[in-house]
C-alpha cells in the first residue's frame, strides 16, 4: 500500500486571502504602540560654560532675533517720552538736570543711593555721547546681555524654542512696564538678578556674593534672593536634615546682611537724603486698587504666577519653586512701600515664572494638587 504522502508546504499554504499580508521591513502593522514624545527632565544642568553656549552651532539666530526685540523695546520707550512732548515736558534737558543732582549728591532718596547705574552711565557719557544717550546705551546692554542669560539660565529646564518663547514674553512684559519716569537702574537690577540666580544654581559662591555686592549698589531689590537662596539650598537636597537647614538660612543670612549692609554703607557715606515721597505705600496701593485698574497689576504679575507654581508643585524646578515661596515676601514688602501700579518693579519676579507658565502650557493633564504643596 502506497505511503501516504504529506502535503507540500510553501510559504503561501497557510496564506489567508482576505488577510493582508506585511511586506518586510514595513511596521505599520506592529502592534506595539509608540514611546510617548519625551521632554528635557527637569534640573538638566547643562555642564558647558557661558561662552561655549552661546557660540554654539545655529543659536547666533536667537542672538540677533534677541537684539533686534531688545532695539524694539528700548525704541518704544523713546516714543513713550517723545510723546510727553506735548506736554512741555521736555525729557533730554531733564534727565541731564536729574543725572547732575545724583552726581552732585543732591537726589532724593532712594535714587541717590542707586549709585551704580549712574555711575556706568556718568562712564558712557566720557565717550562723548549726550547723557540722555548714555541712560538709553545702558538700557539697551543691560536688556540685551539679561535675554541671552535667560536664555542660558531657562535652558537647564526648556526647549531652545521654549526658551526664545519665554524671552519674547519678557521683553513683551518689558515694554508694558514702559513709564514716562527715569528709572534707568531697573535693567541693570534685573540683570543682577539673573546673574545672582545663575551663580546660584551652579553653585559658585564667590561669583555669587561678588555680584551681590556690586548688584547691591544699584538697588535693595537684591535682599529678596535672601530668601530665594534659603529655600533653595533647603529644596535642593534628599538630605533635608539640620545641617541642610542651617547651612541654607546660614548662606541666606548673608545674602541679606550683605544687601542691607551696603545700603547702610551708602547712606553713611551719602548721608540721609529725603524720599521724594512718603516711604510707606499701603493706604497709596488700596487706594489705585480702589479707583483704577492698574492698581491690581501686581496680582497677574506676582500672585497667579505663585498659585499656578504651587499647583504644579512637582513639575516645577528646584529654583522655581524656592522662588515661589519668596514671592509673598516679595508681594507684601513692595506693597508696603512701593506703588504696585508701577509694574516695572515686578518684572524681575518674571525671569523665573515665566519657565513655570511654560512648563504648565506643555503639561497635557489637568493640573491636579500635589501633595507636598504649600496649599
Amino acid at each position: 500500500m502506497a505511503k501516504k504522502q504529506a502535503p507540500l508546504q510553501t510559504p503561501f499554504t497557510d496564506l489567508d486571502p482576505e488577510k493582508e499580508v506585511p511586506l518586510p521591513g514595513d511596521t505599520s502593522h506592529d502592534k506595539t504602540p509608540p514611546p510617548p514624545p519625551t521632554t528635557p527632565p527637569l534640573e538638566q544642568i547643562t555642564k558647558t560654560s557661558l561662552l561655549t553656549y552661546l557660540r554654539g552651532e545655529g543659536r547666533w539666530r536667537w542672538w540677533v532675533m534677541y537684539l533686534f526685540a531688545t532695539y524694539f523695546v528700548v525704541f518704544e520707550k523713546l516714543k513713550f517720552l517723545s510723546l510727553y512732548t506735548s506736554f512741555r515736558i521736555n525729557w533730554l534737558k531733564s534727565w541731564e538736570r536729574w543725572h547732575a543732582m545724583l552726581m552732585n549728591n543732591e537726589g532724593g532718596a532712594p535714587n541717590q543711593y542707586r549709585i551704580l547705574s549712574t555711575i556706568m552711565a556718568e562712564s558712557i557719557h566720557q565717550f562723548g555721547f549726550s547723557v540722555f544717550t548714555s541712560y538709553i546705551i545702558l538700557r539697551f546692554m543691560c536688556l540685551f546681555l539679561t535675554c541671552l542669560l535667560l536664555h542660558y539660565l531657562w535652558q537647564r529646564w526648556l526647549r531652545d524654542i521654549e526658551c526664545f518663547f519665554g524671552v519674547t514674553l519678557f521683553l513683551l512684559c518689558s515694554m508694558l512696564s514702559l513709564l514716562p519716569l527715569i528709572q534707568p537702574a531697573e535693567p541693570l537690577n534685573v540683570l543682577m538678578f539673573v546673574v545672582c540666580a545663575l551663580c546660584l544654581v551652579e553653585r559658585r559662591w564667590k561669583a555669587f556674593y561678588l555680584f551681590l555686592l556690586v548688584g547691591a549698589l544699584n538697588k535693595l531689590t537684591l535682599a529678596f534672593l535672601a530668601p530665594l537662596v534659603t529655600a533653595y539650598l533647603f529644596l535642593d537636597t534628599e538630605e533635608r536634615d539640620t545641617n541642610t537647614l542651617k547651612r541654607a538660612l546660614l548662606h541666606g543670612l548673608a545674602t541679606g546682611l550683605l544687601v542691607v549692609g551696603v545700603r547702610f554703607a551708602l547712606v553713611g557715606m551719602l548721608g540721609h537724603h529725603k524720599y521724594y515721597t512718603g516711604f510707606w505705600k499701603i493706604q497709596e496701593n488700596l487706594n489705585w486698587m480702589r479707583t483704577d485698574a492698574a492698581g491690581w497689576n501686581f496680582v497677574w504679575f506676582a500672585v497667579l504666577p505663585m498659585v499656578l507654581i504651587w499647583l504644579t508643585w512637582k513639575k516645577q524646578p528646584t529654583l522655581v519653586r524656592a522662588h515661589s515661596l519668596m514671592l509673598p515676601l516679595f508681594i507684601a514688602g513692595h506693597f508696603g512701600i512701593t506703588v504696585v501700579s508701577e509694574v516695572r518693579t515686578f518684572v524681575v519676579t518674571l525671569t523665573l515664572s515665566l519657565p513655570a507658565l511654560i512648563i504648565w502650557l506643555r503639561t497635557t493633564t489637568p493640573i491636579e494638587k500635589s501633595t507636598t504643596s504649600p496649599l
